[in-house]
């Protein structure tokens, strides 16, 4: 009996991390995450892994397990849980983040805690939970164990020796679980390209210190809403300097009343004030944390930025700080934003050199401290782009694990395990599935570039109406959308309805049924703005018959 595993999501990618264990027909699925959406999504409110493979094998599916709260990890568990029922397990500040959207809508689910150390046996797995040090409280590393062997996943992690909560990542655990054997390691792979150690999350404190102390009016700082460890730090110096704090942005409330609730936050009384109070207190008395590190058009900081917010509006001499990295194909949505931020005359603290982040994935001497803690006979880089899974498997090269004993896999893969030997099994059909609105679909190619053809060229819709019997056409209508201005727009109106006019006298000499009417008229509309404009708008042709006669 093989040990199988298939890759369902965040590899060679940022987000949607998914990912299943078979063995003896039983499945185990670690984490549902979620991937947020570019410019060559347009219209897509998330991007979730394709868990079909899952649904065909429901029955078999024994539980999820979750290693942390980060959206990446759980956004997609309300939609998996829909059609995957499953028991549930993460600890307490995981579970109470990937609650919010499970009953919003409604959906029974079984929530499982757990603690690093406890031990879970599942069918024919036997899974035990490790302490591990990331951005957000709870944090687990898995070491899932068959009759075949022990493989362990690092999850998020790094070798961070001064944590905000004091709860380190538990090396002696991993080295036991080295000297009984490892088959296989799954490692973070996210910051595989930097050198060194990733720094302690406690770098930040002093900046903000610094930042606080030279402030001269109010400060409002953006990072991840989940990132609690951040968010205490902040807290924290707004009260040694004695600002009053307002939590901006629903998914941040939420997440400061789930941590504050679990006693994962401490929060001085008397700190927190509300939107509608802050013109109550001096700017230089003032520290908003609000939402908007990763530009989204929506956030509060994005709005605050636009001049659009409600309740807040910057003044000269406030203070922005970006306490995040831009996620890949974000970086335009975020220096658009700090451009606004100037704009309205604000100082903007913002990229690598203000040193107001740190990233809780490790760099490449914490992945190599991980392989030698563990000392895997296979190793399988995770959670990255195509690149920093290509540079960690030659990080563990260095550390002496054979390049056959290295699989860099992409979504759908599939690795065996049996005695002696690991392979690619094959992939299974994959593809990511769109959150757009309310459903979600398998959005196709065709869709998405209709999308970005709209976005970037424009619409034309072309209507009129034939009345065979009498030879007579009725219109045309051309309407134009986000393609032409107004002042060139009539004149090229009338230019087309004439060339219109001669394709459709013709149909109707020819006896053409509408659907060939449609395409010749599509076809001269089209050579037209190839050739008179040089543009390519998408053009919808509607023709309509009546039969009357006069």
């Amino acid at each position: 009996m093989n040990l199988e595993f298939i890759a369902l999501g965040g590899l060679g990618e940022i987000g949607k991390n998914m990912m299943a264990f078979k063995f003896e027909d039983r499945l185990l699925v670690v984490d549902a995450g979620v991937k947020f959406p570019d410019e060559k999504t347009p219209g897509v409110d998330l991007i979730i892994p394709d868990y079909s493979y899952l649904v065909q094998n429901r029955e078999k599916v024994l539980g999820i397990l979750l290693t942390h709260g980060h959206e990446d990890h759980v956004g997609a568990l309300p939609f998996l849980l829909q059609e995957v029922p499953a028991p549930v397990f993460g600890t307490d500040i995981t579970l109470g983040l990937a609650s919010g959207r499970i009953n919003e809508l409604g959906i029974d689910w079984e929530p499982n805690p757990v603690n690093p150390g406890d031990q879970l046996e599942l069918g024919p797995f036997s899974v035990e939970f490790l302490q591990v040090t990331h951005s957000v409280p709870g944090c687990l590393g898995l070491a899932i164990k068959t009759s075949l062997g022990t493989v362990i996943y690092s999850g998020d992690f790094k070798f961070d020796q001064t944590p905000v909560d004091g709860r380190k990542i538990d090396l002696a655990r991993f080295a036991e679980l080295s000297r009984q054997g490892v088959l296989c390691l799954l490692c973070d792979s996210t910051n595989a390209e930097e050198e060194g150690f990733a720094p302690s999350e406690q770098k930040v404190k002093a900046v903000f210190e610094g930042i606080f102390r030279s402030a001269p009016h109010r400060i409002i700082v953006t990072t991840f809403a989940s990132n609690v460890h951040r968010i205490q730090q902040i807290i924290s110096t707004a009260y040694e300097f004695n600002r009053k704090v307002l939590i901006d942005g629903m998914s941040l409330v939420r997440v400061v009343n789930v941590a504050q609730e679990l006693g994962y936050l401490r929060i001085p009384e008397g700190t927190l004030i509300k939107a509608e109070d802050i013109s109550r207190y001096p700017r230089k008395s003032v520290l908003i944390i609000t939402t908007g590190s990763q530009g989204e058009p929506l956030s509060a900081l994005s709005r605050i930025a636009s001049g659009e917010h409600k309740k807040i509006k910057l003044e000269p001499g406030d203070t922005v700080v970006f306490s995040a990295d831009p996620i890949p194909g974000n970086e335009t949505l975020v220096a658009e934003t700090i451009d606004n931020l100037f704009r309205q005359k604000a100082e903007v603290i913002y990229g690598p050199l203000s040193d107001a982040h740190v990233s809780g994935h490790g760099y490449s001497e914490d992945i190599k401290l991980m392989i030698n803690l563990t000392r895997p006979r296979y190793f399988i880089p995770v959670h990255g782009e195509y690149r920093h899974l290509v540079k960690s498997g030659r990080l563990a090269l260095e550390m002496g694990i054979k390049e056959s004993q290295i699989f860099i896999l992409e979504n759908g893969d599939q690795v065996s395990f049996s005695p002696g030997k690991a392979f690619v099994k094959g992939r299974i059909p994959i593809s990511p599935k769109f959150v757009d609105g309310l459903s979600v679909d398998d959005l196709s190619s065709v869709v998405l570039r209709e999308r970005q053809h709209l976005g970037q060229e424009g619409f034309v819709a072309f209507f009129s109406c034939l009345n065979r019997k009498i030879r007579k056409i009725i219109g045309p209508e051309i309407h134009f959308k986000g393609f032409l201005p107004e002042r060139m727009a009539q004149e090229i109106r009338e230019e087309l309805r004439s060339n219109a006019i001669l394709v459709l006298n013709q149909c109707m000499s020819e006896n053409l049924d509408l659907g060939a009417c449609k395409q010749k008229v599509k076809e001269v509309l089209q050579r037209y703005f190839s050739k008179k404009l040089r543009k390519r708008p998408f053009i919808l042709v509607d023709l309509l018959e009546e039969n009357e006669g006069e």
